[in-house]
């Protein structure tokens, strides 16, 4: 789905690989396609907030649930790794997007629109099995940067996927 190559420094290390300067493990794509297929009915460990911050339109039912746990443990690691990053300006969040997702290979961004408000984010990417992983990145990347609960709408559409971030609670 690339239609770029991506260079990177890829160094053997005694127990696996780095890529610049990153230790680092290589998947096949194809292994989160049969994850979101295995887990369709297992019970999340999410509470019911958790669950209720995601709003998925045009998807099957059955997939929602596994998409949503993949896409919040992605989140909740990209919090817990400690990068602080901080994005309030469309050029902030392209270069972020481009390090934190794109270099790593998680895909690129097609479109990004910075509502007025400040805080709303809408991303359209092409839908793919890493969907997960670079949603949960930009959904990390927006609560850094805003120190908001996220509440996360995803439309699914032929090719494209869209998401909108926001707060899940209103300020005044």
């Amino acid at each position: 789905m690339i239609s770029e190559n991506i260079r990177l420094e890829l160094e053997k290390r005694p127990i696996g690989w780095s890529i610049d300067g990153e230790p680092s493990t290589i998947l096949p794509v194809s292994l989160f396609s049969r994850l979101y297929y295995s887990t369709t009915g297992i019970k999340s460990s999410l509470k019911n907030e958790d669950i209720n911050s995601w709003l998925i339109e045009g998807l099957e039912d059955r997939f929602c649930e596994p998409l949503i746990i993949a896409t919040h443990s992605i989140y909740k690691l990209f919090m817990h790794s400690g990068k602080h990053v901080f994005a309030d300006s469309e050029q902030s969040w392209n270069n972020l997007l481009n390090y934190y997702c794109n270099k790593w290979g998680w895909g690129g961004i097609e479109e990004l629109v910075l509502e007025p408000e400040g805080d709303v984010i809408l991303i359209k990417v092409r839908t793919s099995e890493i969907l997960p992983f670079i949603i949960g990145r930009v959904v990390g990347i927006w609560e850094c940067s805003y120190g908001k609960k996220p509440k996360i709408t995803i439309q699914f559409s032929e090719n494209y996927t869209r998401f909108k971030i926001e707060s899940f609670l209103e300020y005044n």
